[in-house]
This record gives structure tokens, C-alpha cells and sequence, in this order.
């Protein structure tokens, strides 16, 4: 009499109505790569959730405020929007989304390049935002607890304060090491000491045709990632800084 010898009778079992060999995984409407039960695993994702209120286009720029449970996302008209990672909401009203005012007469829009949690002196954080209106950039700071906009903070408030001149990207980041926020404007890299409200303008400067374009913590030092512009092509460098 012939008999059915199944080895591995779980292989693919999933609440899907096709049964994958091992190795494969269920046809479903989501996935989550991230097993919270048996790590290096895959299991069935979430649920989709519709958002009441939906944004139509962001950039690739956003940073997660895990303290408040928010999400801000910066899209391609200058404005700053705010997603609640609990409800999955995204806030419309007086304060969101916001748009940034560029310099004085400057025709803008504002182009958003970098968002950042960051410290400026107090126990409360600050949304940290780069952008540039076409002649020339700022770094503004959203107070998270208060709920108000300072486009210009950088070039108004800390000693030192000054704009960015350079119309390119202003990548951004906290280096461990010292706490001070570190920012590329074109071929210089400007340093912010939150603690005490001090800017200060071409702490670095790198060699004449270099431009920087990410930063990044390598522990004692800080490492930049710098292009060499050349007539007919670009060349991609990195170093390191410590100061």
C-alpha cells in the first residue's frame, strides 16, 4: 500500500491560500522583515492603514522624533510636514505643514536638504532643518514643545550667527565626540555648539575644488565625503577629521 511520507510539514504553512516550498514565502498584501518573535525571519506585515490626511510628494529627506512619536518629512515646495508614528496621522492646521520663508526679497521657493533632531541648550530638542532659497541658505530650527517656526535661526540667533552661501545641499550631523552639530556648505563645514549658541563659520575648509557632500561619525573623528570637481568628470574622497 503507498503511503505519503511528508519530512517537513510546515514548510510554507501561512494563512495565504497558496502553500510555497521552503524557502519562499506567501503571497499576501504585506510582509514585515523584521520578525519581533523569532529574529532573521519573515512574517506577515501589518495591516495597511489609510491616512485621513495624505501628502502628495515628499523628497528623500525625513527624520524620526522618537521621543514625541512624530515623523516630520520635508517635500518639494519648501514645506515641513509632521506624521504622528502612533496614529499614522499626518497634522494639518496652523503649524503644519509649514513653509519656509526665503531670505528677505528672494524669489525661493526654499529647497529643503537635510532634517535633524539636535539640542540647542536645554533639556528639549529641536527639529533642525538646511535649505536654500537660490541665492542662499539657512539652517532653521522648529521649538517641538512650543510649536514655532525660526527659519532663519542660524543667520540671526547664536553668536557667529551667518547664512550658508553656498546653493547646494547642507548635509548635517552630530558628531559624538564633541556634541556640536556639524553642517557642509559647499566646500567649508561649519560647526554648531548647541550648548553654548555658538556658529562658527569654515571650521573646516577643504582644498580648493573639493566639495563636500556627506558627513558621517567615525568615532574620535569626523568623516567627510567629498567630491573633486574636475572639468570632464567628478572624483568621489573621503577623510577624516578630528577638531
Amino acid at each position: 500500500m503507498a503511503k505519503i511520507d511528508i519530512t517537513n510539514f510546515f514548510s510554507g504553512i501561512s494563512f495565504s491560500d497558496r502553500i510555497g516550498k521552503e524557502g519562499s514565502f506567501f503571497i499576501g498584501k504585506s510582509v514585515n522583515l523584521f520578525n519581533p518573535s523569532h529574529y532573521g525571519y519573515m512574517c506577515p506585515g501589518p495591516e495597511s492603514v489609510l491616512i485621513t490626511n495624505t501628502i502628495s510628494e515628499v523628497n528623500a529627506k525625513s527624520v524620526i522624533d522618537d521621543f514625541n512619536k512624530k515623523m516630520y518629512f520635508a517635500d518639494t515646495a519648501g514645506r515641513i510636514m509632521e506624521v504622528s508614528t502612533v496614529t499614522n496621522l499626518a497634522t494639518f492646521g496652523t503649524v503644519f505643514p509649514h513653509t519656509v520663508s526665503p531670505h528677505g526679497a528672494h524669489a525661493g521657493p526654499a529647497k529643503i536638504t537635510d532634517l535633524v533632531i539636535y539640542n540647542i541648550g536645554t533639556d528639549l530638542d529641536r527639529l533642525m532643518y538646511a535649505w536654500n532659497d537660490g541665492v542662499d541658505g539657512d539652517i532653521g530650527a522648529y521649538n517641538i514643545s512650543a510649536g514655532s517656526f525660526d527659519d532663519d535661526y542660524m543667520s540671526t540667533v547664536p553668536s557667529g550667527a551667518g547664512v550658508l552661501d553656498r546653493v547646494q545641499p547642507h548635509p548635517m550631523l552630530q558628531w559624538g565626540e564633541n556634541g556640536f552639530l556639524y553642517i557642509v556648505d559647499g566646500g567649508d563645514i561649519e560647526a554648531f555648539d548647541g550648548k553654548n549658541s555658538v556658529f562658527t563659520e569654515n571650521k573646516l575648509q577643504l582644498p580648493l575644488g573639493y566639495l563636500a557632500y556627506a558627513l558621517f561619525d567615525a568615532g574620535e573623528f569626523l568623516g567627510i565625503c567629498a567630491r573633486k570637481i574636475m572639468v570632464d568628470y567628478g572624483t568621489d574622497y573621503s577623510g577624516l577629521f578630528t577638531g
